[in-house]
């Protein structure tokens, strides 16, 4: 069976789809009797974008999960971030991770992605601090909450307004006092600003969240820092994370990971640790490990192989 592209535009137009029936010769507009198959948000919503009244961009994102750290990690002489590549040898392919501009840093993938755990490990909080970041979490996520709720309330009584005078537009209309290209234009453009409001709404609605849920999300985040950094195969998940954790990227030397800026709570590792590392500012000392309770692994060599399991 052909579908061609007429057909598909037709269908997107159809109101039916969410339990509207919509006769423009007659200028009416009311419920269908049919169950509706989509909602009323989701219909404007790919109006929006059809009309392109919405611009629609999807994230660029760095596509070798072989290489995830490519997407933070940068030079520490000139800055540009590092790119990932194997090395062909003898009887194998070594993976590394290098600098393609001034080509002063190159380390093996085995050697930075074991001292980039190592340092999640350090400045993963203890039990104090992550019952602080909790209670501070808490009070503005609630906070948060209601100002969404103020702003889910105000769009609401904007669309019931508009709904009214799309009303009053359909009983000039009716009763001859509004002429009919004028009726049109006027409900185009109340049509479409329902259409947009419809969109903020279910936007506000999308971006909801069960309190409980996330603050449980972010204790066991908190506590599993570099375990879950391994162990995540969602490799869109594994490059949020490691941007939430080192906002301003990484660099390494001499077996150690440095950064300018650590993400919130982690930073609050800095404020509270009386001994300094190369995490903030960038100093190049071998960083202190904080009560590593899980085996790291040994340091790889050049070629960048080992048998021993990072995580265990």
């Amino acid at each position: 069976m052909t579908i061609y592209a007429q057909t598909v535009t037709r269908m997107l137009q159809n109101k039916l789809y969410m339990g509207t029936i919509s006769v423009p010769r007659w200028n009416y507009e009311g419920m269908s009797l049919e169950p509706k198959l989509i909602e009323p948000e989701l219909f404007y919503r790919c109006e929006a974008v059809r009309n392109r009244k919405v611009l629609v961009t999807a994230p660029r994102l760095i596509k070798n999960p072989d290489f995830p750290l490519k997407s933070i990690a940068y030079c520490k002489s000139c800055g540009n971030y590092l790119t990932g590549s194997y090395s062909r040898g003898r009887s194998n392919r070594y993976p590394y991770y290098h600098c393609a501009k001034c080509n002063k840093t190159r380390v093996a993938k085995g050697n930075l992605e074991y001292a980039f755990i190592k340092t999640l490990k350090e400045i993963q909080p203890n039990e104090q601090l992550r019952k602080l970041f909790k209670a501070v979490f808490i009070d503005v996520a609630k906070q948060k909450l209601a100002d969404k709720l103020n702003v889910q309330l105000k769009v609401n009584k904007q669309i019931d307004c508009l709904k009214e005078r799309k009303s009053a537009l359909i009983d000039k209309s009716l009763r001859g006092i509004l002429g009919d290209e004028d009726f049109k234009e006027a409900m185009q453009v109340i049509n479409n600003d329902i259409a947009l409001k419809e969109i903020e709404r279910s936007e506000n609605r999308d971006q909801e969240v069960n309190l409980d849920h996330t603050v449980a999300l972010a204790e066991n985040v908190l506590s599993n820092i570099a375990l879950l950094w391994f162990e995540t195969q969602n490799f869109e998940q594994k490059l949020r994370f490691q941007t939430l954790v080192f906002p301003k990227g990484i660099f390494y030397e001499d077996g150690n990971i440095g950064t300018d800026t650590l993400g919130l709570p982690f930073a609050l590792i800095q404020d509270q640790s009386i001994t300094k590392t190369t995490l903030v500012p960038r100093t190049g000392v071998e960083p202190v490990i904080f009560g590593m309770k899980t085996r790291c692994p040994r340091p790889l060599d050049e070629r960048g192989a080992t048998n021993e399991k990072i995580i265990s």
